[in-house]
């Protein structure tokens, strides 16, 4: 799923670079770690329950 979204990102912006990760752990350790090495971080959570 996350090579399919970074793909679909590519495709309508293809000027952005676009880094797709699936990573492991807890959601503020990942975020933070994260954040840190990034000069942006986007975030969504559309789809992924069953009320969408």
């Amino acid at each position: 799923m996350v090579r399919e979204r970074t793909e679909g990102i590519l495709l309508r912006h293809p000027g952005v670079e676009v880094v797709g990760e699936q990573l492991t752990g807890t959601v503020a350790d990942v975020l933070c770690e994260s954040a840190a090495f990034t000069e942006m971080l986007v975030l969504g959570s559309r789809g992924v329950g069953a009320g969408t």
